[in-house]
């Protein structure tokens, strides 16, 4: 077999192009290894799953008889949402679960996405798992079972009994994306008693009709309009696999994940004081939302598992990122799971659009990605901090440079030879010259960057004030 390439062992999974990289051989191999380490720590039964992209099947297959041949008994769990894996291993008894997915990818890739008890596996368990598969994994002495096995009632039965409609006739649109989550979120919302409009719900692993990412405002286009045509009281998109959420109200506003977790940690803080998570790259409006609720607001690095372990640090029931992945641990289990936010949304439809007016508005761009190189990327945060010494900084992922008026964001990316950049004021007079501190330190740094995207959202920040 060729030795995958260095690039597809990355921080929270593992994600590359098919069949060139990720194939049945290197899924074989990634089974008797991953099954490995996870039995090595204690674990003896996991669950499987794929999503719905060409070829997941025979790489799922590969991946199973892996697994086995490393001792462990396999559930088949089938084409289903990362998080019906995800719940699989929380309630469901099972000691670890991987699914066979590449999130939001393009066709043309997959890739994993594991959990071993309460927690991915990640960073250096990734690099771990890499080189035994490269230097040839074992096989154990006795092989495990592989064996067929249902969980979907179970998990839509757990959140119907969780959920707290408002007790009249609702309407939702659903837009998969054509991605895993399509007939899983249909089944779900029609057994809650919802009306239910489904827009690209149909599994297809080529994604006819727009990528299957719901935090990208021209993929909610066809989802916006639905909602206005059939004066739908909500409208919900997934990814891919179903881990990550985004919205659009009854009056047609797009709403995503740092403006979720602000809603939801509103309602959530109604009920007394407690801790809320965000990433870096989160608006300063939600931790003013959670400030006025009287909660305590902590900040932390980009990445679903870094996410889930702060809250479970400060038994926080809320947490997520500006990507979508949005996880409960109040009513719930802990992980990033888009159909369950998906109903927790719904659950405050019944004056979402004057909370979401309600929500404290900040200048801001969108974020940036300005192209490196892969090398050239690694030294540039370590600079920063010498040019950036007259502001505040809090350098747990990248660095984010902040004063009274705002902030902005450099980081590194974990996927792509890029950094990427972000940046929120109190007024447009501010975020101009935040944005002019973060040009002119970047274009002094001896690495070739490309300005020009942060460039051209500076001057369409301008337009705009």
């Amino acid at each position: 077999m060729t030795i995958p390439p260095a690039h597809i062992w990355r921080t929270y999974d593992i994600r590359g192009r098919t069949p060139e990289e990720i194939n049945p051989e290197m899924a074989l191999l990634l089974g008797r290894s991953m099954g490995t380490l996870m039995k090595s720590r204690g674990a003896a039964d996991i669950a499987v799953a794929r999503d719905a992209r060409i070829g997941g099947r025979q790489i799922q297959e590969a991946l199973m008889r892996g697994l086995a041949d490393a001792g462990l008994n396999v559930a088949d769990i089938g084409m289903n949402p990362t998080p019906v894996m995800y719940f699989t291993v929380s309630a469901l008894g099972f000691d670890a679960g991987i699914i066979v997915t590449a999130s939001h990818n393009p066709a043309g890739y997959n890739g994993f996405k594991t959990r071993l008890g309460g927690d991915a596996l990640f960073g250096e368990d990734i690099q771990r798992v890499r080189r035994m598969v490269e230097e040839g994994p074992p096989v154990a002495e006795t092989p495990g079972e592989i064996r067929a096995v249902d969980v979907r009632p179970a998990y839509i039965d757990t959140i119907v009994d969780d959920c707290r409609l408002p007790d009249r006739p609702l309407r939702v649109v659903i837009d998969a994306g054509n991605g895993v989550a399509g007939p899983m979120a249909v089944r779900l919302f029609s057994r809650l008693g919802v009306e239910v409009v489904p827009l690209y719900c149909d599994p297809d692993g080529t994604f006819p009709n727009h990528p299957a990412n719901p935090t990208v405002n021209k993929n909610l286009v066809d989802l916006r309009n639905a909602v206005l045509e059939c004066r739908a009281d909500l409208g919900v998109g997934f990814d891919g696999d179903g881990d990550r959420v985004g919205a659009v109200s009854a009056k047609g506003e797009m709403f995503f994940g740092d403006r979720m977790l602000a809603l939801l940690a509103a309602d959530i803080l109604r009920e007394g004081p407690a801790a809320v998570v965000g990433d870096v790259k989160c608006s300063m409006a939600l931790e003013e939302v959670v400030a006025a609720g009287e909660g305590t607001y902590a900040m932390t690095q980009t990445g679903y598992p870094w996410i889930q372990k702060r809250m479970a640090e400060l038994g926080a029931p809320l947490g997520g990122e500006l990507s979508g992945h949005i996880c409960f641990s109040d009513r719930f289990f802990g992980f990033d799971d888009g159909l369950y936010a998906a109903t927790r949304i719904l659950e405050l439809v019944e004056d979402l659009d004057q909370q979401l007016a309600d929500l404290p508005t900040h200048p801001a761009i969108p974020e940036q990605r300005l192209h490196t190189g892969e090398e050239g990327k690694w030294g540039v945060i370590d600079v920063l901090k010498e040019k950036l010494s007259g502001y505040t900084l809090l350098t747990v992922d990248g660095i984010r440079f902040s004063n009274a008026d705002g902030w902005g964001l450099v980081r590194v990316s974990n996927t792509e030879p890029c950094l990427t950049v972000r940046a929120e004021a109190r007024s447009h007079t501010a975020l101009d010259a935040i944005l002019g501190v973060m040009v002119d330190a970047l274009t002094e740094i001896p690495v070739d960057i490309d300005l020009a995207p942060l460039r051209a959202a500076r001057e369409a920040a301008a337009q705009d004030g």
